[in-house]
């Protein structure tokens, strides 16, 4: 539930706090200095009752800080359950004796958080808070006691920090069973008035509150990667081809150098899987489960309707696709006649595009698709046709060129047909080896090589031109 609050009293007069005989009204002190190293006393009065600090600025703004569970224990420690029947009763008693209107106090910063009593064999706070091994986009720190003492760990991003600590040690209460505190501070308010929270009304509607668990507290969780140590499988008893994937996700260094969300998402999504199959517990799952059942009592509620509440919250928050309703809320559904017809009143067309190997309809697919997705056999099949009528055109000019040559001689040039003198050609004469089907041919002092299916055809075209010849001579 929330805890921390910080809120700007909007239209607030001050001499409402001024004169009550019960706040007591101080200066703070800030330490700037001036060029000459004087201090500058820029200072605010604060008066603080019963974990909640009332403070009045040089501007004459007024805010209200600190702990609402502490308030409403009477100045006591946050440790025990606050509900939200007992959030209700503080802000009644800060409407009632201190003005506040809940309708004009704008949140400046909050947090929202549960703390779990955690009965089960083996768990404990400091198992829970180190089982986290990475949270995307966070830069760790240690969370310490008066005595200097790890008590949970920090992780912090531009918008929020994730508080996880035992909470017995922060408060020192006494108590039977480890008391495990999960917290997530917004240090901005974009990600409340996403939520559809800004003033302190909006934190006194049941549904809000919902949401906010369901889209921040446990996605949260979602987010991030948890395992304990004692639970990991022996990396022998796995298949040869995890072995080594399973080695480098259990290492949190791993994460850290994984740059493409998309990859870690895809690798997070993997790990889980093999941790639910081959792990002893899922120690996720068991703090899921914690968080659910702490914020049903929290509540008043089973989890069923909890559920039912954010369906329905989510429908809400879908956008209107209907062109027509929005035009009618916005006021320009104004319609243009022309001619007594409406100027707009168009047809829709739809395109059906086919593939161009086996005339499939591929309209549902990609705009500018040519072939259907069918294992890439019509595209294959396109492009092997494209490179038989590369090479047919390839082959082509080079026949033309072999002609246009052989034509030369019936103009009178000499054609000298003779075979390649390579140093390796050579050797294979000598050591009676079969030389090939390669011709140089020497035309007008120019040579051509030619191999293979050209120097075939080359002697072929060749032959044929002077038995016609001799046909003719006869």
């Amino acid at each position: 539930m929330y805890d921390y609050i910080n809120i700007l009293l909007l239209h607030f007069d001050f001499s409402l706090w001024a004169n009550d005989p019960r706040l007591k009204f101080g200066y703070k002190t800030f330490g700037e200095k001036d060029e000459k190293g004087n201090i500058i006393k820029k200072t605010s009065e604060i008066a603080e009752y019963k974990g909640l600090q009332l403070v009045h600025t040089e501007t004459g703004r007024c805010y209200i800080k600190g702990s609402i569970h502490r308030f409403y224990n009477q100045g006591g420690d946050n440790s025990s359950r606050f509900t939200f029947l007992n959030f209700l009763e503080a802000i009644e008693v800060l409407e009632k004796e201190f003005g506040v209107i809940p309708s004009k106090a704008k949140f400046s910063s909050a947090e929202f958080g549960l703390n779990l009593v955690l009965k089960e064999k083996g768990l404990t706070a400091k198992k829970l808070y180190k089982s986290i091994k990475y949270k995307i986009g966070t830069a760790e720190k240690y969370m310490c006691n008066k005595k200097k003492k790890a008590i949970g760990r920090l992780f912090v991003t531009e918008d929020s920090t994730l508080k996880v600590y035992d909470k017995t040690e922060q408060a020192d209460v006494e108590s039977c069973f480890d008391i495990f505190r999960y917290e997530l501070r917004f240090n901005r308010t974009r990600s409340l008035k996403r939520l559809g929270i800004t003033y302190l009304s909006d934190a006194m509607d049941l549904n809000k509150v919902i949401d906010l668990f369901d889209n921040k507290i446990l996605k949260s969780v979602d987010d991030t990667i948890y395992y304990a140590w004692d639970s990991l499988p022996n990396t022998n008893k796995l298949p040869e081809y995890q072995k080594k994937q399973f080695l480098n996700w259990r290492n949190a260094e791993y994460w850290e150098k994984m740059s493409n969300p998309k990859k870690r998402n895809r690798h997070k999504i993997r790990f889980e899987k093999q941790l639910s199959k081959y792990a002893k517990y899922d120690i996720k799952k068991m703090l899921k489960d914690l968080l659910v059942k702490e914020f049903e009592t929290v509540v008043c509620m089973d989890y069923e309707t909890i559920q039912a509440i954010i369906k329905q919250r989510k429908q809400q928050r879908q956008p209107n696709h209907n062109k027509e309703d929005t035009q009618i809320k916005m006021g320009i559904n104004a319609e243009r006649i022309v001619c007594g017809k409406r100027a707009d009143c168009k047809a829709d067309t739809i395109t059906i595009n086919y593939c161009q190997t086996c005339g499939k309809d591929i309209s549902h697919q990609k705009k500018g698709s040519k072939f259907c997705n069918d294992q890439r056999i019509c595209r294959d099949k396109a492009y092997n046709l494209k490179i038989s009528e590369h090479r047919k055109k390839e082959k082509d000019k080079i026949n033309q060129d072999i002609k246009d040559l052989i034509e030369q001689r019936c103009n009178g040039s000499y054609i000298i047909i003779t075979e390649p003198t390579t140093k390796k050609k050579k050797l294979q004469k000598n050591k009676g080896e079969d030389l090939g089907n390669e011709i140089v041919v020497s035309v007008g002092g120019k040579q051509y090589s030619y191999s293979d299916a050209n120097a075939r055809f080359f002697l072929r075209e060749f032959y044929k031109s002077v038995d016609n010849e001799l046909i003719i001579q006869y």
